[in-house]
């Protein structure tokens, strides 16, 4: 590949790693126009309206034949069907950390994401941690001790969306199986019992989606199957022509767009404790990032 090449490549990169991370940092706001749904059935249309847009992309793309070998595997079946029970217990954290008002509790979550998938590296992949990635490592430690101590509280939130997140990748990273193909077969799983579910609201005359017409609200439930599965196609593309460390520190992106929009935006109640939580979490994760640019540059 030539070097104009290589840098055409990157551009690409970028841009497709940025519109996903954008999406995914503003995809809270989303939510806000169907907060009067109630969270079941919010995460029933995100699931029909996903698996339409997803089986959308299959068919046009021509991507049949790889979805087909995957249904054939066993092994490959009995892992998403893991894989699905993880993103169905993320989802569900997610809408109810907006709909009670705890962004910030999701930001920490996700900023504290990669350094626990540093722990998975080095439990299930061998990997291991340099003397600056323990200390990232104690230095995040402290912050969500720091939480629950201060608060009297510990931050399931943040830890549960960590976990759940930082496993699910790990797994879906061992997998053969790409993105797409993974998760049409994700919300394929999950799609018969939200169908049952949206039947049972209309055999109960209780479905919020069309009640009063078709409006902001019904486009709303409609777009946010779209914006589930549209920015993990972008950062797929993303992640094939970008190198780790570009990508790395790309995806802070979301957590901190998450982080404004609490604060500025929705108002959510900013303390010392967050301060100072937040402030080991960030200097942890700028260790984390800027380790590994050091070491390449004296490598170099």
């Amino acid at each position: 590949m030539t070097k104009v090449s290589a840098t055409s490549e990157t551009r690409t990169g970028i841009a497709y790693s940025l519109g996903a991370f954008v999406v995914w940092g503003f995809m809270p706001s989303a939510f806000g126009f169907v907060a009067d749904v109630p969270l079941l059935e919010t995460l029933a249309q995100r699931t029909i309206w996903s698996f339409t847009f997803l089986t959308a992309v299959v068919i046009v793309f021509g991507r049949l034949g790889r979805l087909k070998a995957a249904l054939r595997s066993r092994r490959v079946m009995l892992i998403l069907l893991c894989t699905t029970i993880m993103l169905l217990a993320t989802w569900v954290i997610f809408v109810h950390a907006i709909n009670t008002q705890r962004m910030l509790h999701v930001s920490l979550g996700y900023y504290i994401n990669p350094l626990f998938s540093v722990l998975l590296g080095v439990g299930f992949l061998r990997e291991k941690l340099t003397r600056w990635q323990v200390l990232a490592l104690v230095i995040a430690s402290v912050g969500v001790i720091n939480q629950s101590l201060t608060l009297g509280e510990l931050p399931w939130i943040s830890l549960a969306l960590a976990v759940l997140f930082g496993v699910y990748g790990l797994v879906r990273k061992i997998v053969r199986v790409e993105a797409i193909e993974g998760l049409w077969v994700e919300t394929g799983l999950l799609l018969p019992i939200a169908a049952a579910y949206i039947g049972y609201l209309v055999y109960n005359d209780n479905l919020s989606f069309g009640a009063g017409g078709f409006g902001t609200t019904e486009m709303m439930l409609m777009f946010l199957g779209v914006f589930t599965a549209l920015p993990l196609m972008w950062f797929t593309e993303g992640a094939r022509r970008l190198k780790l460390t570009i990508l790395g520190i790309m995806q802070y992106i979301a957590p901190t767009l998450h982080f404004i929009l609490a604060v500025y935006a929705w108002d959510e109640t900013f303390t010392t404790t967050h301060l100072i939580t937040f402030a080991c979490i960030w200097f942890a994760v700028a260790i984390y990032l800027v380790q590994p640019l050091l070491a390449a540059r004296k490598q170099a």
